[in-house]
């Protein structure tokens, strides 16, 4: 976790990003870009884990945004 706890200057918390890998050939059967997966924990008696999202919290301001989106699609494709 990014943290800045300089109570004066503030500061920016640190960043998490992940990418899926890039597929950079011209095979449009093959070429294929990574994916990104997030499962919650298996239980054989009880819940399941859950997977949360939460936008960041103020003070002061307004808290974070939560954006999910899909990129546009080629000529021949559909958008996800």
């Amino acid at each position: 976790m990014g943290s800045n706890v300089d109570s004066y200057g503030g500061g920016i918390g640190g960043d998490i990003i992940l990418n899926g890998g890039e597929a950079l050939g011209g095979d449009t059967s093959t070429d294929v870009g990574g994916d990104l997966i997030f499962t919650g924990g298996q239980a054989s008696s009880s819940n399941g884990g859950d997977i949360g999202i939460m936008s960041g919290f103020s003070d002061s301001t307004n808290s974070g945004d939560v954006s999910i989106g899909t990129d546009k699609a080629g000529a021949a494709g559909v958008s996800g």
